[in-house]
């Protein structure tokens, strides 16, 4: 579990795992796992969507920016062989740095049912990531 000050986009601490095994997305890609965190919803106020955590995600392809004026963030991510897709909504500025890296981040996100075209798939909506040596910095 990631814990402490993220030093990237938003400042937040990592909450306490909401569910068993909250740091390992690999796990959160099936739709199953997914579908179990859907049913405590309704999410929205006094109920958020849970925030989970993953180490050592790397950029399996460059991050492009979409949206209107490009204000949003699509990225591939890869973590134990596992690859998925991750949605940073109002990320776009983040497109130049997380291109630039080099090594693993660690992520943030919220694991969500993406329903487009009849076709059901697994979407992380990312919140915020860090390098792991800004973790070792807090």
């Amino acid at each position: 579990m990631v814990s402490g000050e993220w030093g990237v986009g938003r400042s937040l601490k990592c909450p306490p795992t909401p569910l068993p095994g909250g740091e390992r997305p690999a796990a959160c890609h099936l739709r199953q796992t997914v579908r179990q965190i859907e049913r405590l919803g309704p999410f929205g106020e006094g109920n958020a969507r849970p925030l989970l955590c993953a180490t050592d995600a790397t950029l399996a392809e460059p991050p492009r920016k979409i949206g209107s004026g490009g204000n949003h963030l699509s990225l591939k991510l890869e973590q134990d062989g596992v690859s998925f897709r991750a949605v940073a909504f109002g990320g776009g500025e983040w497109a130049d740095e997380l291109t630039a890296l080099k090594g693993p981040i660690d992520v943030a996100f919220r694991p969500v049912i993406n329903t487009f075209r009849g076709r059901c798939n697994v979407e992380l909506h990312l919140v915020d990531w860090r390098t792991p040596a800004a973790a070792d910095t807090l």
